[in-house]
């Protein structure tokens, strides 16, 4: 365990970091403002609150600041608070409700189970230690309550959702600057989108043309693979829009691995349909889908509502990420891509 008090300069420099970690610029609006999500606004004061919360109890989060690396967590919590609030919206919208007796017995389970679980996802990568950091910078309470409401969202959709888009994989060449010239030309003939697609074969684009997944299906093409499509951009963005993101593995918020080597998809969506049937081969798979999925799923499906909050994030900690579904250093290092495509002239 790193031991930390006695160690003055040690000491300083996890404070140091500490107190840096906003970085510099102003805010929306204020110098004090962190965020404005749905015209709350979010301070400093009370990110710089939650760090210092999990500072006090967690090695990673120190070793995260001697490291100097501080904004990672100060973005992850300020993702979580835009992410809760649009959980909070999705879910009054589609009427879902937790019930709080299991709540309280969940909220229990999990925190006799914290040490385990810090022990185990201290194996893992850096993104699972960054969000059972950010647990530990919210209530208990909160943080199952979200994980629940999103899962229920996620089941609600599973068995009806699809959506069609045309678009393509790129799995070879610089599959970051194709993937981006290609949804950018998509975005600007969305009419002409086979074409478009046909013609950029020559850098490595494989066409999937008038392409149907639905959730099901989509955790159907993952398996035994190292992507998960159903908690992609692919079905959270509405019909017109042009999406183009990374491959990732475990989750498509890694930009790391968004680099010139990784698979891209891009997509143009044409319909989301919110009441499609499931083939008998996908209605086999439902039973065996973890909960954790589901959440992830729905975590994915909440930030739809995102638009509707008007998030204006401070430009000392970066900008908001629709298609990784997060806060990102800079708008040059968001995980994908999102056009809006031109209407088509009369």
């Amino acid at each position: 365990m790193m031991r930390i008090i006695g160690r003055p300069r040690a000491l300083l420099a996890v404070l140091a970091a500490s107190l840096l970690l906003a970085g510099c610029g102003s805010g929306p609006g204020r110098m004090n403002t962190a965020v404005i999500t749905g015209g709350e606004t979010v301070s400093v004061d009370e990110i710089q609150s939650r760090v210092d919360k999990v500072l006090a109890s967690s090695d990673f989060a120190r070793t995260l600041a001697q490291q100097h690396k501080l904004d990672l967590l100060s973005r992850e919590i300020l993702t979580r608070e835009v992410l809760y609030q649009a959980t909070e919206k999705a879910a009054q919208r589609e009427g879902l409700r937790v019930d709080e007796k299991e709540l309280a017995g969940m909220v229990a389970q999990r925190e006799a189970a914290k040490a385990a679980l810090a022990q185990q996802i201290g194996q893992d990568g850096i993104e699972a230690q960054l969000g059972l950091a950010a647990d530990a910078a919210f209530d208990t309470t909160q943080v199952v309550r979200n994980e629940v409401l999103q899962g229920e969202l996620g089941a609600k959709y599973l068995q009806r959702l699809a959506v069609t888009f045309e678009g393509a994989l790129i799995d070879s060449g610089d599959t970051r600057t194709v993937a981006k010239k290609l949804a950018a030309q998509l975005a600007a003939e969305p009419a002409n989108a086979q074409q478009v697609i046909a013609a950029s074969g020559q850098d490595g684009a494989r066409p999937l043309n008038n392409e149907t997944l639905s959730l099901v299906s989509g955790l159907l093409v993952s398996r035994n693979q190292e992507f998960e499509l159903s908690s992609s951009a692919l079905f959270s963005s509405a019909p017109g829009t042009v999406v183009a993101f990374p491959l990732s593995s475990q989750s498509m918020g890694q930009a790391a691995e968004g680099g010139a080597s990784t698979a891209w998809v891009v997509g143009l969506i044409t319909n989301r349909n919110e009441n499609a049937a499931l083939t008998e081969k996908e209605a086999q798979i439902v039973p065996e889908i973890p909960e954790g999925l589901l959440s992830k799923i729905g975590r994915r499906l909440v930030s739809r509502v995102v638009p509707e909050l008007n998030v204006q994030v401070s430009p000392r900690y970066g900008v908001w990420d629709p298609i990784g579904n997060k806060v990102a250093p800079r708008a040059e290092e968001t995980v994908g891509y999102l056009y809006p495509a031109r209407a088509a002239q009369p």
